[in-house]
Order: structure tokens, then C-alpha cells, then sequence
């Protein structure tokens, strides 16, 4: 975890670079919403991933970025930065 120094508060944050194609930027507010799923996604799952995590981050007052993670690439991936404030997250 990497500390850092926003505003008032020191925040945590963990960056995870998973494989795979990658969320869409149009979709990527809408697959926080519950049983939401990219169309066209041949992966299994029912749509909660993320809604979870984000309801976690929420809780410990933090935040879930979705990014590309090779912008250059076709296609980009996926990047995913947590933050949390450094009081909420584990040493």
C-alpha cells in the first residue's frame, strides 16, 4: 500500500492490475450497480464484484477507480486503484 497525502487527510491506496479485455469507459459508473454485467462479457458471474468492493471502499470512506491499464493496447485492460483513508486502512 502506498501512503499518500490528499487534501487534509492521508489516504492508502492499492493498485491491481488484473488480466483481461478490460470495462468499457462507458460502462465502467454502471457495473457498480448490482447485477450489472459489460454486454458481450463471456466471463461467469452474476454482477456483484464490484458492487460489493465498492460498498466496502464506501464504508471506509474510500474510493474504486476503474481505469485502462495499457491505454495503448487494443484491448487496454483493466487498472483498479482502491484508496482508503489511512485511519480505515490496515498497517
Amino acid at each position: 500500500m502506498e501512503k499518500a497525502r490528499g487534501g487534509q487527510a492521508e489516504t492508502r491506496e492499492k493498485a491491481g492490475r488484473p488480466a483481461g479485455p478490460g470495462i468499457p469507459a462507458e460502462a465502467r459508473a454502471r457495473v457498480f450497480e448490482r447485477f450489472q454485467r459489460v454486454p458481450g462479457d463471456p466471463t461467469r458471474g452474476s454482477g456483484l464484484g464490484l458492487p460489493i468492493a465498492k460498498a466496502i471502499a464506501d464504508r471506509h470512506r474510500g474510493s474504486i477507480l476503474l481505469e485502462e491499464a495499457q491505454p495503448q493496447r487494443d484491448p487496454p485492460g483493466l487498472a483498479v486503484r482502491v484508496r482508503l483513508a489511512a485511519d480505515a486502512a490496515p498497517a
